[in-house]
């Protein structure tokens, strides 16, 4: 049994809207299920796993809303999308904290429900927890690294302060704002994930603090955004950086006032939510690129998390993998040679790299052990070995080897830090975590970046 990541789940007791979503989807490369009852549903849920649901909160007798977390139990960590026709903030508000991911009204805007479906799909593609999970579970690790950053997020989640979350790609970021928000007094309330860099931005400030009927070409219906959605609970915005700066004068404003105003609407709605956000990029340095806010920054950071990358933790490695073997039904174990190239790897992509390797592994094993013929992806010399250690293994030492080393790494350095600024020495200078005279100094002890190996 095996998640297809093109099959999408219908759930609604109207014949037409069930063949308006076969025709519109199968046309596009999509395996559809359509059902009209609980019981089929659950069915379809539990032996296809289908990538993504959209159900009707109305099912002849029975209610959507009901079946909604029996659809999470049994396919976890797949978005459902509720379709009502009654689009009460009432009716939205209770699907999104029972777990829904987004709605739509009724009469159905097919657009917009294939843009719910790329959105949905890319944002959950990575996704191995569970709705119904202990925000914990999939955090692994024994190390000094996890270990301190499992009672940072503990302590955090006791206060009710905005946190932002600093981390590479693949180092679980959104599970650390899941477990912030599981463990807090706001537990019982939505946890509502936006994924900043994944919305087009003429739609951005729409989507986060919602629209009136009329306000703007394709807005048929009144909608509310996910700052008012998340009302009661937390409101996690994953990869902020990502945000115009129109986006984030309003989230400011939001922020500040604690209230939502639509777009095109004169009336301001009053709600209750933390903030945890994230972002892999550096934001000071972006600060001072002036593409992101330093109100905003200040506003947003007032408690900070960094999750670490898996190159620093490495001892972790065995046990996640056992963790990512036993997810998927492996009763598999790593032998000693394996466990040595993967601590060895250097995993660009983190954790969410070492669960992809580890499952495609398993599923190379020959025997109930996996071995290193089952990695063959990592056995590259490249890959395995630390770059800058090859840098210093090049060296012949002796004489001033070490101050020539540090000249030529911090030449190299500038030279890329220039070439990605287009010349703009303000701008490198910003990338080097300098200032800009320091960089003319260096300039002055023989570093230019016209020097050139």
């Amino acid at each position: 049994m095996t998640i297809k990541g093109n099959q999408i789940l219908v759930v609604d007791d109207e014949a037409s809207i069930c063949l308006a979503f076969r025709k519109f989807f199968e046309r596009r490369g999509y395996v559809v299920h359509a059902v009209g009852t609980v019981d089929q549903a659950l069915a379809i849920a539990s032996e296809v796993k289908p990538g993504l649901t959209f159900l009707d909160v109305k099912l002849g007798d029975a209610d959507g809303l009901d079946l909604l977390p029996r659809l999470l139990q049994v396919n976890p960590g797949r978005p459902v999308i509720v379709m009502t026709a009654y689009g009460s903030l009432e009716i939205i508000s209770k699907a999104m904290s029972a777990g829904a991911s987004d709605y739509l009204t009724k009469p159905l805007d097919m657009q917009l429900a294939e843009k719910l479906v790329s959105q949905s799909f890319a944002s959950h593609s990575s996704a191995v927890e569970s709705r119904q999970a202990k925000p914990e579970d999939g955090f692994i690790g024994s190390s000094n690294a996890m270990q301190n950053l499992f009672k940072k997020l503990i302590k955090y989640a006791q206060l009710d302060d905005p946190v932002l979350i600093c981390g590479e790609t693949g180092t679980g970021k959104e599970l650390a704002a899941r477990m912030i928000h599981a463990r807090s007094s706001r537990a019982k309330g939505p946890f509502i994930a936006v994924n900043c860099g994944a919305i087009p931005e003429a739609l951005m400030e729409s989507q986060l603090f919602g629209h009136r009927k009329g306000a703007f070409t394709g807005a048929f219906e009144d909608r509310i955004g996910w700052c008012q959605a998340a009302d009661g609970g937390t409101l996690f915005l994953d990869e902020i950086g990502e945000l115009s700066l129109a986006a984030q004068t309003r989230l400011l404003r939001f922020l500040d006032q604690k209230t939502v105003e639509r777009l095109g609407d004169t009336e301001q709605a009053s709600v209750n939510v933390r903030i945890v956000a994230a972002t892999n990029k550096n934001l000071k340095e972006a600060i001072q690129m002036k593409t992101f806010r330093a109100d905003l920054f200040y506003r947003i950071s007032v408690l900070n998390v960094v999750t670490p990358p898996l190159r620093e933790h490495v001892t972790d490695i065995p046990e996640l993998a056992a963790y990512f073997l036993q997810q998927d039904n492996y009763k598999l174990a790593l032998d000693d040679k394996a466990v040595k190239l993967l601590e060895n790897y250097t995993w660009p992509g983190n954790v969410r790299e070492l669960r992809s390797v580890i499952i495609q592994a398993a599923q190379e094993a020959k025997s109930n052990t996996i071995t290193v013929d089952c990695l063959p992806n990592l056995k590259s010399p490249l890959s395995t070995t630390d770059p800058l250690q090859q840098f210093v293994d090049q060296l012949e030492l002796g004489g001033d080897c070490l101050k020539e080393a540090v000249e030529l790494l911090q030449k190299k350095l500038i030279k890329r830090a220039l070439d990605e600024s287009n010349g703009n020495q303000s701008a490198a200078a910003a990338k080097l975590g300098l200032h800009r005279n320091s960089l003319h100094r260096l300039y002055a002890d023989g570093l230019k970046p016209s020097d050139q190996e």
